[in-house]
């Protein structure tokens, strides 16, 4: 900060962020100001010293109960929607109580899949009537069928601001350096070592206004996919619109999502359930996936093989101020954006590693020929963001350097190596 008007910010842009935003560093409001030499327009609080903004996340408020019953007739009998609308809003339901809403809600899921699901509600104190927990069938009515169990981001986003276990202290989080966002070419190239121009990548940073930890977290879209052409004949490439655009859905709305969920995995690394993959709960509508049985290849209702994302059926509808506010992307802008896609991985600890962990991983990535971490790519990577100032006589080896590392930066270095591990796996 001041954020200067620019074609990245234009005047509406700074408006927004001024309005959703507060000073990084004083947590006091931001104005609009004209700068008189330049005559141009800029962000900043009254200190205009102080750098970074944030944006404090806001629980979106959950439907009524008679909107709830609404929805849920949609799927389900009139009778069975009144029995669970008392559950709505329940953020601790009983095992008895959690049994009825997924039987009644996931009535063709196997047993042993509504079970796990039962323990997580009961466990994180979840609902799946507020969009928390799904189970979703693949190759449904077909030999092979399959279920899965996924947690809605919201159910994510609440497990972060929950009291720490044992008390009643608030947690809040923070949304800071304007994201959501569109990676710059030099963050991907800085954190995955190259560009890439196949995909949208997204970057969100969150942040614990008591600690200052900041944990960012990358998703990607894949900008296009392979679709079969009935004109042609062929399969051709076509932009990898998601389900659901035409309800405002769109690629930076499911690439953030991804983001968004690392970032807060590596925020609150030891309260979120493992392995159970995160989706935007508004985006599901309880269309399945078809599996060939023989090649694995996912298809689309007409038999045609679909390359890329997993293809659930998105949809959407009104929530609260919680969801990424879209910047205005044109089509050049997604082919000139960006890289890979963040392998799943344990996330980087919220405490910076030992060294003896830290040693471990670098021996084990660079026996795999990882760049960032031979030669002189690495001697330049610790010499631009990690270089200390060693005392008179002591040995400039990698020990050394990380211990006189502030506990931020080493957080910083934890994040880099566990992000090559991704890369590498």
């Amino acid at each position: 900060m001041p954020i200067r008007e620019s074609s990245r910010y234009p005047r509406e842009k700074l408006e927004e962020l001024r309005k959703r935003n507060v000073c990084g560093v004083c947590g006091q409001s931001l104005w609009l100001y004209l700068d008189a030499k330049t005559h141009q327009t800029y962000l900043s609080c009254s200190n205009q010293s102080h750098e970074g903004i944030v944006r404090e996340f806001q629980s979106a408020r959950e439907l009524n109960i008679k909107a709830q019953r609404e929805e849920l007739e949609k799927t389900m009998t009139t009778t069975k929607a009144s029995a669970l609308a008392k559950y709505v809003g329940n953020r601790e339901l009983a095992r008895n109580e959690a049994k009825e809403i997924v039987e009644s809600m996931f009535p063709d899921a196997p047993e042993v899949e509504r079970e796990k699901a039962i323990l997580e509600c009961v466990s994180y104190r979840l609902n799946p009537l507020n969009g928390h927990i799904f189970l979703i069938a693949y190759n449904k009515g077909k030999e092979n069928e399959t279920w899965a169990r996924v947690m809605g981001i919201k159910a994510k986003r609440l497990l972060a601001n929950r009291p720490v276990p044992g008390t009643k202290e608030p947690r809040p989080f923070s949304y800071v350096d304007d994201t959501p966002r569109i990676m710059t070419p030099d963050e991907q190239i800085k954190i995955f070592g190259a560009v890439k121009t196949d995909k949208l990548v997204i970057i969100v940073k969150t942040m614990d206004p008591k600690t200052g930890a900041v944990a960012p977290g990358y998703g990607e879209w894949p900008l296009t996919k392979r679709q079969w052409s009935k004109d042609k004949g062929v399969y051709i490439d076509v932009a990898n619109e998601p389900y659901g655009v035409e309800k405002g859905n769109s690629m930076f709305n499911m690439a953030a999502i991804h983001a968004e969920s690392q970032s807060l995995d590596r925020l609150r690394p030891g309260e979120m359930p493992e392995n159970v993959e995160t989706v935007d709960e508004r985006t599901i509508e309880g269309e399945y996936r078809v599996v060939d049985e023989k090649t694995g290849e996912v298809h689309d209702s007409a038999g045609h093989p679909i390359v890329g994302e997993s293809q659930e059926r998105e949809d959407r509808e009104e929530t609260g101020s919680t969801t990424p506010i879209e910047p205005d992307i044109t089509w050049d802008d997604l082919k000139s954006a960006s890289p890979k896609e963040e392998p799943k991985q344990p996330p980087a600890p919220d405490e910076p590693w030992e060294y003896k962990k830290v040693s471990s991983a670098i021996v084990a990535l660079r026996a795999k020929k990882v760049k960032q971490l031979l030669g002189q790519d690495f001697a330049e990577r610790m010499n631009k963001d990690f270089k200390v100032d060693l005392p008179a006589g002591t040995q400039p080896n990698l020990k050394t350097v990380y211990e006189l590392l502030s506990r931020e930066k080493k957080r910083e270095f934890c994040f880099w190596i566990a992000d090559l591990q991704a890369m590498s796996q």
